[in-house]
């Protein structure tokens, strides 16, 4: 149960008086995740005959912090009931792909400054600390994103991880940085542990998951009649006024995508891709490696000068429509759409 995990975690890192993470915060946050999924299923038209799993993740291995699954709340109750059910949740609406970090200055890393991180005691094997050096790698090798290997916590601003040893999930993450620290729960029981470490790290970056992102239905058919209603978080809604692709096109074999029987019913796909479904359906859900778009992405997070930032949450999307060079957008994208618009 995560919020046992999140309580031991608690426990040993801080005092009594932390706030952030006391008993009846944790709980809190945890009411509100199951809360924001009891919504998404009565929105779906499905709430007298679904119950949602009460594990206290969001997506299956995000965890979120009190203001984000509020936000979430929020946004669901101006959604009207869906007057076609057949196309089940999510269907027609925005999702989301990556914090629009431009604005949301303190969910994202200090620009320039290495990631600190502490890797927790029972994490004991040295191949499993290994794994996520290894997983560090993946990101360092294209990016200029570092991290730092510290012996001691920090006060703040780092990432902690934890070995859980529970099959039921293979990682937890927190999406962008949160204080005062970022605990990213690992199992190290699931194929390509190291793909996987690289994944949950990546969402504490701000990387959401691919098939979120806001022109996910050009790419994928959503097959809604093979998801477990009780999943369907998995494909969930958010607020596009929070999130942004910042310019950089679809990756279906980005380490960020699930695959493509994600949260079935029936082991039929959940998602299919649209383009090239031999090609592409096998690279869903990999972890083997970053895709040359998750590197994209990252580089603009958190690589670019202070001086090149979009002024707009929206210029991402935007800017996959081609509006960067077409008149009578291209004056306004051009000034305000920076970094969307590869001008920097």
């Amino acid at each position: 149960m995560v919020i046992q995990h999140e309580m031991d975690f608690a426990r040993k890192q801080y005092s009594s008086s932390s706030s952030y993470l006391s008993p009846g915060l944790i709980s809190k946050r945890i009411d509100l995740i199951h809360e924001l999924k009891l919504k998404m299923i009565k929105v779906a038209g499905l709430g007298e005959y679904v119950t949602p799993v009460n594990d206290g993740t969001f997506e299956h291995d995000v965890l979120l912090t009190e203001s984000q699954a509020q936000n979430l709340i929020n946004a669901l109750d101006q959604t009207p009931y869906p007057s076609n059910k057949k196309y089940g949740y999510g269907h027609g609406r925005s999702q989301r792909s990556s914090l629009f970090l431009d604005q949301l200055q303190t969910q994202r890393w200090p620009i320039g400054e290495s990631i600190k991180y502490f890797i927790d005691a029972n994490i004991g094997t040295q191949n499993e600390r290994d794994m996520l050096h290894q997983a560090h790698q993946l990101i360092q090798a294209s990016t200029c994103i570092r991290f730092e290997q510290v012996n001691e916590k920090p006060q703040t601003d780092y990432l902690h991880y934890v070995k859980v040893a529970t099959p039921t999930f293979c990682g937890l993450s927190y999406i962008g940085r949160v204080v005062p620290a970022n605990p990213i729960y690992l199992s190290f029981q699931c194929q390509d542990p190291i793909g996987v470490a690289a994944h949950e790290t990546m969402h504490a970056l701000g990387a959401n998951h691919e098939h979120l992102r806001s022109d996910r239905d050009e790419y994928i058919n959503i097959q809604w009649e093979n998801i477990n209603p009780q999943f369907y978080d998995f494909f969930a809604i958010a607020d596009p006024s929070k999130f942004t692709p910042f310019g950089v096109i679809y990756s279906f074999d980005s380490i960020m995508h699930y695959g493509a029987s994600t949260a079935s019913l029936n082991q039929k796909p959940t998602m299919v891709p649209k383009i090239d479904p031999q090609i592409n359906t096998p690279k869903m859900g990999q972890r083997q490696r970053l895709s040359v778009q998750d590197i994209e992405l990252l580089n603009k997070m958190y690589c670019k000068q202070s001086d090149c930032f979009d002024t707009s949450v929206y210029c991402g999307v935007w800017a996959l429509r081609g509006f960067c060079s077409v008149y009578p957008q291209y004056g306004w994208m051009q000034q305000n759409c920076l970094k969307s618009c590869n001008n920097c």
